[in-house]
């Protein structure tokens, strides 16, 4: 029988098994001593069994308030029996245990810091018996027996102190069997151990359905298989009340199995969506009632539970604790609530469940289940089809059943812990599925209320409004549900003038630069007028006949007389309609800033067709993100045909838009615009003359030309036709071969380049021989109202048009129209 000594002074017994139990006040800190004599004359190992008590917190092992301990050293003397010698210490070669807490390996109970240890926190129940077993670096041998004193040094402080235990002394006794037999009768003797131990939980358990259920503010609904399933908004405080018609037999305990779902955030079990943990949920009230009458608990399980957050929270009467399982997201959890007294008489059972948080906590789909067995059962993590397993004699399961029993002690087997980490690291590591926020229709018997807030206090709610439409406007079909699918219906109704006008609006200033209503994101009373009303009313009809089709609306602009019209500007018209409001020209105006990257990429044949995928880091200045606010941003260009993509997929940050974006007036993304404010800046100039894409556009551009076919006439004809995508007429075609004829000689003749770095003055000689003024005639002026070339579109599936003609207007007597090309 060993002896026992607390340095602390803490009271403690040694039973007659050997146990060693601790009693009254733990303190902070202890050295526990032990001397145990034995007959064995070889000694090699030394075993460490941590035990569970009532008496304990939590039931320990530990003194601690969760039940844990932590183990700082373990230091053994060995000695004869006899007393003949000296005892002498001991070095403790290796430590193994069938469980250790994240960071408290037991192998840092013998590493000889102070500030390290064993202990057994964590994992599904954390207050189950434990095992340490110690090998001695060399085993004590002494013909008269053994004589043993080992010191438990416990430092680590808050009272993780051992509160029950037990130590043996022994060594391996030598077994001839094939590696392979006894690793597999460990494993099935590990095995039958745990089937027993599970069997103490497995009682049967009789599924109650809901009679009713319903939510504070969340929607309950009660599904085919006896489980409630909740949706629609949650507070920071909801309860869930359900009702339940019992069998006429005595319950003695309550199980609340929480299940996961795709529909729940990680799968749930809970609808943490925000500010907490994701997919938990916090139980801080489990109440029932038997036919009015209140039940009494005397105790709770779970299965799992995030640190001390377990069942015993949700009866404590503190809604400020409970019961939650950050951590375990994403699978099934029990938790078992035992009655003070069976209920015997047949009833309806109410159930009032509280989840009161500093965020939204409630839970998302569960079940309630009874037993009348008098053990009450415990809260397993087992399926219900493996509990029913272990309720058998472990000789009367089939192969079948024992290999399903073993698939799944495997995953929970605490001596398997150090080999299922690496697997768990990988799957860790694997992509998650790309998700995106989607919206959900809220169910009609749910509506949201809706309030007018006075002067704009969302504290001040007083008239409660329900859905509709503005009265100006027509109101929505009647029967048609007052949704966002009778929202979208009505948007597109032929009855609504509305969405059409908006539509056909912006299409005609993406043709023209502006709309026939030049605000077009302001159709309201401070909105400005259509120039042309019957026009816009007109292709608003249109637009719906045919369809709501934009492709069938851009062909019409395009081939109208009035989008044909040249766009000379003329100084009599100039004076009389200086913003071309009436239509009287074809419109002059710059692309938007995408447009002149992507038409440059596309002349160039740069432009890669690729469709979708993530954003794309185009070439730019390194100083525009490395100085942008809130820290630099590491901008590398992306490589292969990435670096060509469309300008829709360039990646946006708000506080460094894309410089050359920006420079064209592209928005920043902070607010949502429907009109772009156009400039014209030198800087503009210089970005397409030095930005890295235009070099390489151009760059791109000069090599296609010149392996172009044909003479250099055909070579400038096939240039101007790629930019233009219409043919030169002959005033453009000679222009373009002197210049380049000029720019060939000055190359020639200045082979170091160092000639085409000087100044030329304004109207000398030389700055006209080079740009093509003074002696080259000048461009034939235009007469008013008369085309200057004629022109065809002769790019695959571009439309015909016959020229730039005037169509009336101003300058015809009439306001400019659209007719069918």
């Amino acid at each position: 029988m060993p002896t026992f000594v607390a340095q602390s002074g803490a009271a403690g017994g040694v039973g007659s098994d050997g146990t060693v139990q601790l009693a009254g006040e733990s303190a902070d800190k202890d050295v526990y001593t032990l001397t145990l004599t034995t007959d064995l004359t070889r000694v090699g190992r030394l075993k460490l069994e941590a035990l569970t008590d009532p008496s304990l917190p939590k039931s320990g092992p530990g003194r601690s308030e969760g039940g844990n301990f932590v183990l700082t050293e373990i230091e053994v003397t060995v000695a004869p029996g006899d007393g003949s010698e000296a005892p002498v210490p001991v070095r403790i070669a290796r430590a193994e245990a069938d469980f250790s807490q994240s960071g408290f390996a037991v192998a840092r109970a013998i590493d000889g810091k102070p500030d390290t240890g064993w202990a057994i926190g964590g994992g599904a129940n954390p207050n189950v018996n434990r095992t340490a077993t110690f090998t001695l670096a060399e085993p004590a041998v002494f013909a008269s027996g053994t004589r043993l004193t080992v010191r438990l040094v416990q430092q680590f402080g808050g009272r993780h102190t051992l509160g029950r235990f037990r130590l043996s002394v022994g060594e391996e006794i030598p077994d001839a069997r094939p590696l392979a037999e006894r690793r597999a009768a460990h494993r099935d003797a590990k095995l039958r151990a745990w089937v027993e131990r599970e069997r103490e939980r497995a009682v049967p358990w009789t599924l109650l359905t809901p009679l009713t259920a319903r939510g504070s503010v969340p929607v309950l609904t009660i599904e085919p298989d006896g489980g409630v399933f909740v949706t629609s908004d949650q507070t920071k405080s909801d309860t869930y009340d359900l009702t339940y018609r019992v069998d006429p037999r005595g319950i003695t305990a309550l199980r609340l199995e929480v299940l996961p779902d795709d529909r729940l955030p990680l799968r749930g079990p809970g609808r943490v969506d925000y500010e907490g943990p994701i997919g938990d949920f916090f139980l801080s009230t489990f109440r029932v009632q038997a036919d009015g009458q209140p039940v009494a608990f005397t105790r709770a399980t779970s299965s799992f539970a995030a640190g001390g957050n377990d069942a015993t929270k949700a009866i404590d009467d503190d809604p400020q604790s409970g019961w939650s399982i950050d951590g375990g997201q994403g699978r099934r959890h029990t938790a078992v609530f035992h009655l003070a007294e069976p209920r015997v008489e047949a009833g309806e059972l109410a159930v009032h469940l509280l989840f009161e948080k500093h965020y939204s906590a409630g839970l998302g789909r569960f079940r309630l289940w009874a037993t009348d067995a008098p053990s009450g059962g415990e809260a397993s993590p087992l399926p219900d089809d493996l509990l029913a397993l272990t309720a058998r004699r472990f000789e009367d399961l089939t192969d079948a059943e024992r290999e399903r029993l073993l698939r799944h002690f495997v995953t929970v087997a605490p001596e398997l812990a150090a080999e299922r980490e690496p697997i768990e690291k990988l799957r860790r590591e694997l992509p998650a599925y790309p998700t995106t926020l989607v919206m959900r229709e809220r169910p009609p018997e749910n509506p949201r209320p809706t309030f007018v807030h006075h002067r704009g206090e969302f504290l001040s709610p007083r008239e409660r409004v329900e859905p509709g439409v503005f009265a100006v406007l027509p109101d929505l079909p009647e029967g048609a549900p007052r949704n966002r699918l009778g929202l979208a219906r009505w948007l597109v109704s032929p009855d609504n003038p509305l969405t059409a006008r908006v539509t056909v609006n912006r299409e005609w200033a993406a043709f023209f630069g502006q709309g026939l209503v030049a605000t077009v994101d302001d159709f309201g009373f401070q909105g400005e007028l259509p120039t042309h009303p019957e026009l816009l009313d007109w292709l608003a009809v249109e637009f719906i006949k045919q369809g709501w089709s934009l492709k069938r609306l851009h062909r019409l602009i395009v081939t109208s007389a009035t989008y044909q019209q040249d766009s000379v500007v003329r100084a009599g018209l100039l004076e009389r309609d200086p913003q071309n409001r009436w239509l009287a020209r074809a419109p002059r105006m710059r692309l938007e800033a995408e447009l002149v990257r992507d038409t440059a990429l596309s002349a160039a044949g740069l432009l890669s067709p690729k469709l979708g995928g993530p954003s794309v880091f185009p070439p730019q200045p390194a100083s525009v993100t490395k100085e942008g606010a809130y820290g630099p941003l590491d901008w590398q260009v992306s490589p292969g045909e990435d670096r060509y993509r469309r300008g829709l997929y360039t990646f946006a940050k708000r506080t460094a838009p894309f410089a050359m974006f920006n420079t064209f007036d592209g928005p920043s993304g902070e607010a949502c615009v429907a009109r772009r404010e156009v400039s014209n800046t030198p800087l503009q100039a210089l970005t397409l003359l030095n930005d890295e894409v235009f070099h390489e556009a151009a760059q791109a551009l000069g090599r296609v030309t010149a392996t172009a076919p044909g003479d250099e006439a055909g070579r400038a004809r096939f240039l101007l036709r790629r930019c233009l995508t219409r043919e030169p007429d002959v005033f453009e075609l000679e222009r373009m071969l002197h210049f380049y004829r000029v720019q060939k000689a000055r190359f020639a003749a200045d082979e170091g380049g160092r000639e085409s770095w000087r100044v030329r003055k304004p109207g000398s000689e030389a700055m006209e021989e080079e740009t093509g003024r003074g002696p080259y005639p000048s461009r034939p002026r235009v007469q008013a109202g008369r085309p200057h070339h004629q022109m065809k579109a002769t790019l695959p599936g571009a439309a015909r048009t016959t020229g730039r003609r005037g169509a009336g207007g101003v300058d015809g007597g009439g306001a400019g129209g659209v007719e069918p090309g």
